[in-house]
């Protein structure tokens, strides 16, 4: 199979998982009805899958487009974080414990988009780069 072939592939299938991941964060009771009957219901729960899956999909769509395995890694990861931390907030009157939760989290989410914005930029400095 082409490396083309490969991409095109990785960028599909992860954007198929994203969109899944968007439909579950965004819409959790229509995601369970069609999706995840799985009871019980939970919102919350999955907004967090939700979250899963976009920072998920997102790693197959920017490794079909960089080679760089920690641009790909952090890429994904950082949208999970930020998306996570983003449902902790919707959520924060659910239970848990918003007020350790949420900055924590928070922490997490702003600690890897810094580290992939320098990765990101180490490709651009350096497109040759390998490690």
């Amino acid at each position: 199979m082409s490396d083309r072939t490969l991409r095109l592939l990785s960028a599909s299938i992860g954007g198929v998982i994203a969109l899944q991941g968007l439909w579950a964060f965004l819409a959790p009771r229509s995601f369970f009805d069609a999706l995840a009957t799985f009871e019980p219901y939970n919102a919350h729960f999955l907004r967090d899958i939700g979250s899963f899956q976009m920072g998920i999909g997102v790693a197959g769509v920017v490794g079909a487009l960089r080679t760089r395995a920690v641009v790909v890694g952090l890429a994904g990861l950082a949208t999970f974080q930020t998306v996570h931390v983003i449902s902790h907030v919707i959520d924060r009157d659910a239970g848990g414990r918003p007020g350790l939760d949420i900055p924590a989290l928070g922490a997490l989410a702003a600690l890897t988009v810094v580290a992939l914005v320098i990765a990101v930029r180490q490709d651009r400095d350096d497109p040759g780069r390998t490690t």
